[in-house]
């Protein structure tokens, strides 16, 4: 056998070199970028992101993992290690992130719409000179280029209109990204050794690179009866979107909101069914009471609305109609989310304070990126260095660095979210940092500079389904499971970070002064995001607003409930709720999935009632391969649209 000699990071002196992962990761980012954003942007064949398991990440990994596999049966020696794999997958499923939704695809566009969109009828003009030259592109031909391809982006002219607002942009997304780094390497010790977080989704990469052990999952026939079921099912469907005539097997969400139409249920606001197969092998490898906890609460959520509207309390129009938008669901569930954050900063407070005051070393600690002391002082320079960034740009310290703080609070509480209970998408909590500053200040005691800096600062807090605050906690699972050294996680998270924000700002420019942003061409819904920040200002300005006291109620009161349910599940023996189940009910994230998690709870409960765990490990694998399949099938589908240029079906809907 060889010898092996552990460094003192934990490597082996015969293994490759630390830094060859990070270079091929580094090396695959940029293709990746663009494929990402031309399949959805362009060609429209899928959605390379949006999903905390990403099917840009499962795919990239999929074919370094087939590479490996082959190049091992030639000789052993060749082929990346478990090691590096996933360090590959780390960097692209950071990349696939934070090249999505809230990124720079958002950011972009929030630069040049005002400009492009304004008109006499929506009297933009009136908020256009105030917005200072570090928020907007404020060169017509510039924008009109943007939109119209009237220009090359090849131009001094056009990238010098460009270059001060990217370089403050760029500047605050990447510190961002480098303050959830700090803060993940903070708690990542007490969430994954401590409290033992199931990290369900990790689970696909790590059974995927058990590269050594081909009979444990890449020879296991269940598995691949699994893979096959969506692949099937799915080319059926992409197959009739090429060919009509062709019978098609529907597994995407379908809108039922259209067969309540009489009260009491006309009040259900939206109520979606889908089977979505990925999703159905996701909520198989949570516990029952998760899963049973997700699809509950998110009925409960529908017979809010309409004991609401038999009580008279559910508005059809509005937003800001008093009582008549109770019951406000999602902002309880905004309330239940940085309720169970604070609770687990507040369970961990002994831990991290333990933390704080031993010597760190990497081989003692096999989670964490960063030393407990170095990620605080880490995070608190990041976070002065972006109040710093906000005031240049108009905002002031009092309004930016609770925003920031709720910001990162919010996050972080997401990514244990989703390492607990696998959420497939991490929507917005409806009153996020920014509905919580004015919900408590009202619109009205800000001055006119704070509400457009808080308009525009908008992209980065508004959706959170992209955010790369699940992948990171879910790279401190993997280095736990896998050994992935701290010299290699120092290098590539940030390098990943870099190579992100250059290679998205690059692909979206190209890609909308080539066909322009407010052609046909492309996928308009980017282009429509950048409209936000005017619509914002100017729904402050015809309806300004008080404090929000009953959304902040609302928002307490989905706290309390939330700890509430905490509580319970801690005293009360064979408590069937748990407090994670009814957030991600409460904030949308349940609208498309609901039904695959039943599916997955009765199928799990069966198996385990009556065949016992044996069976439900043997069953395991025939649902990895379903997840697999879903995802590698879609993307297959998706690289011949590219190839021949032609739209093609989404699977993920």
């Amino acid at each position: 056998m060889r010898a092996v000699h552990r460094s003192e990071e934990g490597t082996d002196k015969s293994s490759p070199p630390w830094w060859r992962a990070v270079l091929i990761g580094s090396l695959l980012i940029p293709p990746s970028v663009w494929f990402g954003t031309y399949a959805y942007v362009v060609v429209q064949t899928t959605t390379w992101g949006s999903y905390t398991l990403q099917p840009g990440g499962v795919s990239v990994l999929f074919v370094a993992a087939v590479l490996t596999l082959a190049l091992r049966t030639i000789s052993g020696r060749l082929g990346l290690e478990r090691s590096e794999l996933l360090l590959i997958y780390v960097m692209i499923t950071i990349s696939v992130a934070a090249s999505g939704i809230c990124g720079p695809p958002f950011m972009l566009n929030y630069m040049a719409a005002g400009q492009y969109f304004a008109t006499p009828e929506n009297q933009w003009e009136e908020f256009l000179p105030m917005v200072p030259d570090i928020f907007a592109v404020k060169s017509w031909p510039a924008v009109l280029g943007f939109y119209e391809a009237t220009t090359t982006l090849y131009s001094w002219e056009t990238i010098s209109a460009w270059l001060l607002p990217l370089g403050y942009w760029c500047s605050l997304l990447m510190l961002l990204m480098v303050g959830a780094m700090f803060s993940t390497s903070l708690v990542g010790r007490q969430w994954v050794e401590h409290e033992r977080l199931t990290f369900p989704l990790v689970q696909v990469p790590l059974e995927m690179t058990q590269v050594h052990q081909l009979s444990r999952f890449w020879g296991n026939k269940v598995m691949w009866i699994g893979f096959a079921v969506p692949a099937v099912l799915q080319s059926i469907n992409y197959i009739n979107f090429i060919y009509p005539s062709f019978p098609r097997f529907r597994l995407g969400s379908r809108n039922l909101r259209g067969g309540f139409t009489r009260p009491p249920l006309n009040h259900i606001k939206q109520i979606s069914m889908g089977l979505h197969p990925w999703a159905i092998g996701v909520a198989f490898l949570l516990s029952t009471e998760m899963s049973f906890s997700c699809w509950f609460f998110w009925l409960l959520q529908r017979v809010e609305w309409v004991v609401g509207g038999m009580m008279g309390l559910v508005g059809a129009t509005a937003q800001d109609a008093g009582l008549a938008r109770l019951p406000m669901t999602y902002v309880q569930g905004s309330g239940g989310l940085l309720a169970l954050m604070l609770l687990s900063l507040w369970i961990a407070r002994h831990q991290i304070k333990k933390e704080l005051t031993r010597r760190w070393t990497p081989q003692e600690d096999r989670v964490s990126i960063f030393a407990p002391t170095g990620a605080i002082v880490g995070f608190v320079v990041v976070v002065a260095a972006l109040v710093l960034l906000a005031n240049f740009g108009g905002m002031p310290v009092a309004v930016s660095l609770p925003l920031f703080l709720l910001f990162f609070l919010f996050t972080l509480c997401i990514g244990r979210v989703v390492s607990e209970a696998g959420a497939a998408q991490t929507y917005p909590p409806r009153m996020g940092p920014l509905g919580l500053i004015t919900g408590l200040t009202g619109t009205n005691a800000l001055s006119m500079d704070t509400k457009i800096a808080l308009a525009y600062n908008h992209w980065w807090g508004g959706d959170y389904r992209d955010n790369y605050m699940p992948q990171l906690l879910a790279a401190l699972k993997m280095r736990h499971e896998a050994g992935i050294s701290v010299r290699q996680l120092r290098w590539a998270l940030p390098l990943s970070m870099f190579l992100t924000i250059i290679s998205s700002v690059w692909s979206m420019l190209h890609i909308y002064y080539k066909y322009g942003g407010a052609s046909a061409v492309v996928r308009f819904w980017y282009t429509a995001v950048g409209k936000r920040p005017m619509n914002i200002l100017s729904n402050w300005r015809d309806s300004p607003r008080r404090a929000d006291w009953l959304g902040l109620g609302v928002f307490v009161g989905g706290a309390v409930l939330t700890v509430g349910l905490t509580l319970a599940r801690q005293h009360i023996y064979g408590w069937p709720f748990h407090p994670v189940g009814f957030i991600l009910a409460f904030t949308r994230n349940m609208d498309k999935t609901w039904m695959p998690f039943v599916i997955a709870w009765l199928i799990k409960t069966m198996i385990l009632r009556y065949f016992g765990i044996k069976a439900y490990q043997q069953a395991r694998p025939f649902f990895l391969g379903v997840i697999m399949g879903d995802f590698i099938t879609a993307m297959s589908w998706a690289t011949y649209g590219i190839i021949i240029g032609e739209k093609m079906y989404f699977s993920f809907k």
